[in-house]
């Protein structure tokens, strides 16, 4: 059964009942501390800010009231429970409330005048306002009804919306082949998902990017843009789909952006794949992307070597002795140790300055 938990010093009691009507015509079932029906547990080590936040996680939305009275649990230990677990609420605040403790904090008032509990609130208001960025609901006590009725709906709404998305990206995920061709809809739609940080998972996100590789899109921002990803498997398939989402021709602006997204990561994969996708694309750019990574990157080095050797006659063509020289000394760098490719390095290179000489 849905639960809502009422939160709020001890000056809310003359509001439970109005809020026990309104969670209760939502088919909720309502909560309060004053009740006892929140969590709790007694014993040795117990904690009523541990039970407060075991509470807050336990229950499906909050609602979180300021009157008049400033509560330490509810400002202090709910409210940082309810936003770091994500928990859906609502913020009303009395109307008077809000204004006096507005025009305290415009005039800056010495707060040696106040008492306890108005010294509470405008710390309160100081961090929602600047650190949390939150929005009260402003109330008076007749319309506390109407507008905690109102809140309820918005985030019944939101959730419907959510639930939405949810269904449609699994039925869109669900209904696609690689036979089909993919109209501009679903394209945008498997972009979003893609894209998706927080309300995609990783299978569904890797999904999304198959089928758009698979589709033949090239989309050169959205691609950089899942490179970006947080998502370590996603970022690492955004890198390996290169050669194929990415819009031709590269170009060098592209190729020091990527080298510029893989430096700024931990996963040195990364770079090994850049270099493997950019050889496939166009391997006569390797000496833009090599002068972008880092020079310690020995794997990538190696990697851009070898795929210079695979492609050896067409770069002979393309580059000249001269580029050719100045990549392999780029792809050399002091610091390496692997004694096998370093040697082929540098008889291809003294091949090469023969060329240029004779």
């Amino acid at each position: 059964m849905l639960q809502i938990m009422l939160c709020g010093a001890h000056d809310v009691h003359g509001l439970k009942q109005s809020f026990y009507t309104v969670a209760t015509d939502f088919g909720a079932h309502p909560l309060w501390y004053k009740d006892g029906n929140i969590y709790y547990a007694n014993s040795l080590s117990s904690k009523w800010a541990m039970n407060s936040r075991m509470s807050v996680k336990k229950v499906d939305a909050c609602v979180f009231v300021l009157l008049e009275k400033y509560g330490d649990v509810t400002w202090e230990t709910e409210l940082e429970e309810a936003l770091y677990c994500g928990k859906p609420f609502i913020f009303l605040v009395l109307d008077s409330t809000l204004q006096k403790t507005e025009f305290i904090i415009h005039k800056s008032l010495d707060s040696s005048q106040f008492s306890q509990d108005e010294e509470g609130i405008v710390s309160l208001f100081s961090l929602v306002t600047s650190k949390y960025q939150l929005t009260p609901r402003p109330f008076t006590y007749p319309t506390f009804e109407v507008v905690l009725r109102r809140g309820l709906a918005d985030l019944f709404e939101n959730a419907l919306g959510l639930l939405q998305d949810r269904y449609e990206k699994e039925s869109l995920l669900a209904s696609l082949s690689d036979e089909q061709p993919l109209s501009v809809p679903q394209i945008e739609r498997l972009q979003r998902i893609a894209l998706d940080e927080y309300g995609a998972s990783k299978m569904e996100r890797t999904i999304a990017l198959r089928r758009l590789a698979a589709g033949g899109v090239q989309n050169t921002q959205f691609i950089i843009d899942v490179c970006r990803s947080k998502e370590q498997g996603v970022q690492r398939l955004g890198f390996t789909l290169l050669p194929t989402l990415l819009q031709l021709p590269l170009n060098s602006d592209t190729i020091r952006e990527l080298a510029e997204i893989s430096a700024g990561s931990d996963d040195i994969g990364l770079s090994h794949r850049l270099v493997l996708s950019v050889g496939k694309i166009d391997p006569a750019s390797l000496d833009i992307l090599l002068d972008s990574l880092s020079k310690h990157e020995e794997g990538a080095r190696r990697r851009a070597f070898e795929v210079v050797e695979m492609n050896l006659q067409l770069l002979r063509d393309a580059w000249g002795s001269s580029r050719m020289v100045r990549f392999l000394n780029v792809c050399e760098a002091e610091s390496s140790e692997n004694i096998d490719w370093k040697q082929r390095l540098r008889d291809l290179r003294d091949e090469f300055l023969r060329d240029e000489f004779e």
